[in-house]
C-alpha cells in the first residue's frame, strides 16, 4: 500500500467514525437466575456494565456478573432479598441508537404480584435514559397532562360501562344484564374505587409531588408506551377491569416536545450530547483509595432521594437513602443494625458526585463520576 493511497483510507476512517456517531447493536445473551436475566456484552466493557449494573441493581438488588459464565449466586433470604421468581425478558429493540429490554417477573411484598419493568438505553454509551433526557421542559408539561387526560378517558369509559349495565338490569328487572355482568353490589364498588381513582389524579397534592421522570416508559420503533399503575389496591384487584395503564404515542407525535438528544436517538437527527446528571445512571469512582460502583436515584419533587453502591472488590450493594437540596446531597446508609449508620454528604456537579464518606469516626474524600 503506497503512502498515498494509505493516507487517503486513514481520512475516510475518520470521515466514517466522525459521522457515524453510534456504536453497533450489542449482543444480548442470557444468565439463568430464578427464570432468565438478560446479560449484555459490548466492545466497550464500561458500556455493557452500565447497563448490566442498571438491570440487576434494579430488580434483583445485586451487582451484575463480572462475567456471563460467572452466573449468579443466590443470596440468602437473611440477606433481604424480595423474593422474585420467574423472570422473563424480552428485547424490544436493539439497534445502533437504542437498546430496550422488558422484564416481567413474580414479586412478593406484602402481597405476590405479577409485575414489569422497563429500560432503556443509550446504546453507545450505555446511559439509562429519562424522559427528562428526550423530552424538553415545555414538552413535558404538555406530555404529563396529554397522559393524564388519556388515563381519566379510559376510567371514566369504564364507568359509563358499569352504569348504562346497572341501568340496563334495573330496566329489565334483573339483578344484572348476563352471568358475565359484575354483581351490582360490586359494579357499585368498582364505580367508587374508579371515581377515587380520578379524584387522586387531579388532587393538586398528589399532582405536585408527581415528576414525568416517575412515569415508566418502554420506547418502540415508532412509538413510546407510558406505563402507569392501576387504579386498584390488591384487595380490590379483582373489580378492575382497566388494570395498569399503557398509552402508545408516535415518536413523531412527540417530535416537536424533543430535546435535541432526543431527536438524534429517536429520529436519528444529527448528533447531541446527553444532559449532563448523575441521576439513575452507573457512576464509578472510590471512597478513599477503595474503587466503588454506585447508582444514585431520581430526583424527587419532595427532595427524597435514594440509590445503592457496591465497593467492587466485594460486590455486595449497600443502599442509602436521604435528602436532596439543590445541588447538595446528604444520604444515609441503611441496615438491619443498630449500628450508627456511615453517611455520604456530597456536591453534585454535571454528571460528578463529590464529597465525603462519614462513618466509624472517620471522613473519607468520595467521589464518583461516569
Amino acid at each position: 500500500m503506497n503512502a498515498s493511497f494509505r493516507s487517503r483510507l486513514t481520512g475516510f476512517a475518520l470521515l466514517l467514525g466522525a459521522t457515524a456517531p453510534y456504536a453497533a447493536p450489542l449482543a444480548v445473551q442470557t444468565v439463568p437466575f430464578k427464570g432468565n436475566l438478560p446479560y449484555v456484552q459490548a466492545a466497550d466493557a464500561k458500556v455493557a456494565a452500565r447497563i448490566n449494573n442498571t438491570v440487576f441493581l434494579d430488580t434483583i438488588d445485586m451487582a451484575a456478573p463480572l462475567k456471563l459464565a460467572d452466573g449468579i449466586r443466590e443470596k440468602k433470604k437473611s440477606e433481604g432479598v424480595e423474593p422474585i421468581s420467574d423472570i422473563n425478558y424480552q428485547v424490544v429493540r436493539n439497534d445502533d441508537r437504542l437498546l430496550v429490554l422488558a422484564l416481567d417477573y413474580e414479586g412478593c411484598g406484602a402481597y405476590c404480584e405479577h409485575r414489569n419493568t422497563s429500560f432503556n438505553f443509550d446504546a453507545a454509551t450505555g446511559r439509562s435514559l429519562l424522559l427528562s433526557d428526550l423530552v424538553t421542559a415545555a414538552g413535558r408539561d404538555k406530555l404529563d397532562r396529554q397522559l393524564q387526560a388519556l388515563r381519566i378517558a379510559r376510567v371514566n369509559t369504564e364507568i359509563g360501562k358499569l352504569r348504562a349495565g346497572l341501568k340496563a338490569a334495573e330496566k329489565n328487572g334483573a339483578a344484572k344484564v348476563n352471568e358475565n355482568s359484575p354483581e351490582p353490589e360490586d359494579a357499585e364498588a368498582a364505580i367508587e374505587m374508579y371515581q377515587g381513582c380520578i379524584k387522586q389524579m387531579k388532587d393538586p397534592e398528589m399532582v405536585k409531588y408527581r415528576t414525568i421522570d416517575g412515569e415508566s416508559f418502554r420506547i418502540g420503533k415508532d412509538a413510546i408506551t407510558f406505563y402507569y399503575g392501576r387504579c386498584s389496591n390488591h384487595a380490590m384487584q379483582a373489580l378492575d377491569e382497566v388494570g395498569e395503564f399503557a398509552n402508545a404515542l408516535t415518536i413523531k407525535e412527540l417530535a416537536l416536545q424533543l430535546t435535541p438528544y432526543g431527536r438524534a436517538l429517536l429520529l436519528g437527527e444529527g448528533k447531541a450530547p446527553a444532559p449532563a446528571v448523575p441521576h439513575d445512571q452507573i457512576l464509578t469512582g472510590k471512597v478513599g483509595t477503595a474503587p466503588i460502583t454506585l447508582r444514585l436515584g431520581k430526583r424527587s419533587a419532595d427532595g427524597s432521594i435514594g440509590g445503592s453502591y457496591f465497593y467492587d472488590k466485594y460486590r455486595t450493594p449497600i443502599s442509602f437513602f436521604g435528602k436532596l437540596k439543590g445541588n447538595e446531597i446528604e444520604v444515609e446508609e441503611t441496615s438491619g443494625d443498630n449500628k450508627v449508620a456511615p453517611k455520604i454528604r456530597a456536591t453534585l456537579s454535571g454528571e460528578s458526585v463529590k464529597g465525603l464518606w462519614i462513618g466509624n469516626g472517620k471522613q473519607i474524600a468520595f467521589e464518583v463520576g461516569p
